[in-house]
C-alpha cells in the first residue's frame, strides 16, 4: 500500500522538537521525531508531494514565531542549491536501513534572502556532496524547525528545515550562465563588496516594542531573535563598509519621533562625545554564538545637547576601557543598525533614546572651531531668536496687564473721589429728582 503524503507523527513528538537550537539536537524526542519525518519521507514519491503543497506557506513564514503551527506540513522549495554535504544518519535511522543523509541549503534571493536548509534521503545524478555547488533545484518535503547554523563566515543564522525524499535538478537558473564568461577587462570597474543591508526577518522587526528596554525571550521571543540577529550581523561588515552604506538623512530626531519604525534595520551615522562605555554582558544564546561581552556607548551629539543616542557594540575601540564612571574629551562615531527606540534611566528620571547596534566604535578628534561655529550658527540662528521672540511676548503680556490694572485703579479712584465731594442736596441747594414729594394743601390730594 502505498503511504499517504500526510505525516503521521505523534503530537508528542512534534512537542519534543525544539527550535532556534542546532539542526541535529541531543534531545532524544527530537531525534525520534527526526527519523520519523525521514522515513516517512522516504516512502513518498516525490511527485505526490507537489499536488498537496500548502501554495501560500512561505519561507518567511516558517522563520516567524508562528512557525509551530506548520510543523509537518508539505512545503514547495525551488532556487539555487549553494551547499551539499554528507551527514551521518544516526541510530535510530541506521536500524531501518538509512546510513547516510544529504543536507543542503536552497536560495532563491527574489523570494527571500535567508536561505532553506533540506534533508533528504536518495541523491540525484549529477551532484556530489563537498563540492561547490551552484544548481537550480526543487524539492517537496515536510517542514521540521526552525534551526540555528553557523554560515561561511562563522556567523550564527536562522533557518527552516525541510526534510524530503531527493532534490530534482531544475534548468539553470536565469542568471546562470551556460558559456564561460569572456574575460574581464583591465578597465572594467571592480565588483561590489559585500552588502551589509539587513535581512532580518519581517516578522521579528514589526513585534519590536519601542520605549521599552530590550526584551528577553519570555518577554518578546521576537525582539530576542531580532537582537540576537542585528548582534550577529553588524559583527560580519567592517567599519569602513559600513560607512559607505549609511543613511546620512537619518537623524537623532528621525529616529526619536513618529514614523521611526519606518527605519527599523537601517544604516544611521551616530558621532559626538562619548560619555560612557558601559559592559552589560550578553545572553546565552550569543553565548553560544561566540558573543561573550557586549557594551552600551552613550553618545551625545553636540547638535542635540543632552540628548544621547545608545549604541550596543560587541568590541570595544582600542584605548577605551569599558566603566560606570564618565568619561571626558573622547570623539567618536559609529555607523551601526538602528533597532528601537530606547527606555532607560537616567539619574533622576526615565527618559527615552535612540537605539542602534553596531560592531565597534571609531575614535575621531574633537570638533574643529569651524564645527563649533557651525554648531553655534545653528544655535543663535534658531534658540537664540525664538528665545528673544518669548521674551518680547513676556515682556508685552506683562506691559499690557499693567495698563488694563492701572486704568482699572483710576476708574475706582475717581468713583470714590465723586462720592465724597457729591451735594447730596443737588445744585443751589435744591432738592434732586429723587427727593420725596412735597406735600400739597390740604383740599388738594396728595401726590404720596
Amino acid at each position: 500500500m502505498t503511504p499517504l503524503p500526510k505525516l503521521d507523527c505523534a503530537p508528542e513528538l512534534l512537542d519534543k522538537i525544539q527550535d532556534d537550537q542546532p539542526l541535529f539536537s541531543a534531545s532524544e524526542g527530537e531525534q525520534a521525531a527526526f527519523a520519523r519525518f525521514v522515513l516517512h519521507a522516504r516512502g513518498i514519491a516525490p511527485d505526490a508531494l507537489l499536488p498537496v503543497a500548502k501554495p501560500n506557506l512561505t519561507v518567511q513564514q516558517l522563520l516567524e514565531a508562528s512557525m509551530r503551527r506548520y510543523r509537518g506540513q508539505v512545503l514547495h522549495v525551488e532556487g539555487r542549491l549553494e551547499m551539499l554535504r554528507e551527514v551521518p544518519a544516526g541510530p535510530e535511522l541506521e536500524k531501518a536501513g538509512v546510513r547516510v543523509l544529504y543536507e543542503g541549503r536552497i536560495v532563491e534571493p527574489s523570494v527571500h534572502p535567508v536561505p532553506t536548509t533540506v534533508i533528504f534521503v536518495e541523491l540525484p545524478k549529477g551532484l556530489k556532496p563537498g563540492e561547490a555547488v551552484s544548481s537550480a533545484v526543487a524539492l517537496d518535503g515536510y517542514f521540521f524547525k526552525r534551526h540555528k547554523y553557523d554560515d561561511a563566515e562563522k556567523v550564527s543564522r536562522m533557518a527552516a528545515v525541510v526534510i524530503g525524499r531527493t532534490v530534482s535538478l531544475r534548468e539553470p537558473l536565469p542568471d546562470t550562465p551556460t558559456t564561460p564568461m569572456p574575460e574581464v577587462p583591465q578597465s572594467s570597474p571592480a565588483p561590489e563588496g559585500p552588502n551589509p543591508k539587513m535581512d532580518c526577518p519581517r516578522e521579528w522587526l514589526e513585534h519590536i516594542e519601542d520605549d521599552q528596554k530590550v526584551m528577553s525571550q519570555p518577554e518578546n521571543a521576537d525582539e530576542y531573535q531580532a537582537y540576537n540577529y542585528f548582534v550577529l550581523h553588524a559583527r560580519k561588515f567592517s567599519p569602513d563598509l559600513m560607512a559607505k552604506h549609511t543613511n546620512r538623512q537619518l537623524t537623532f530626531r528621525r529616529l526619536f519621533d513618529d514614523g521611526r519604525a519606518e527605519y527599523r534595520g537601517s544604516i544611521v551615522r551616530v558621532k559626538g562625545r562619548l560619555k560612557q562605555l558601559r559592559w552589560i554582558g550578553t545572553n546565552e544564546d550569543l553565548k553560544r554564538d561566540g558573543v561573550k561581552d557586549l557594551y552600551e556607548a552613550w553618545i551625545f551629539d553636540e547638535a542635540y545637547f543632552s540628548n544621547p543616542t545608545c549604541v550596543i557594540i560587541s568590541e570595544p575601540p582600542p584605548g577605551i576601557k569599558a566603566s560606570d564612571e564618565n568619561i571626558n574629551g573622547v570623539w567618536v562615531e559609529c555607523d551601526a543598525y538602528f533597532f528601537k527606540r530606547y527606555r532607560y534611566r537616567a539619574e533622576s528620571s526615565t527618559r527615552l533614546a535612540p537605539l542602534a547596534i553596531g560592531r565597534t566604535l571609531t575614535v575621531t578628534k574633537a570638533p574643529t572651531s569651524g564645527d563649533r561655529e557651525i554648531i553655534a550658527s545653528a544655535y543663535s540662528r534658531w534658540f537664540i531668536p525664538i528665545l528673544a521672540g518669548l521674551g518680547l511676548i513676556v515682556v508685552g503680556a506683562f506691559f499690557l496687564m499693567h495698563r488694563y490694572f492701572k486704568r482699572g485703579d483710576r476708574w475706582v479712584r475717581n468713583r470714590i473721589e465723586q462720592t465724597q465731594t457729591a451735594n447730596p442736596f443737588g445744585d443751589n441747594g435744591a432738592l434732586t429728582m429723587d427727593s420725596p414729594a412735597t406735600n400739597r394743601l390740604p383740599d388738594e390730594p396728595s401726590l404720596n
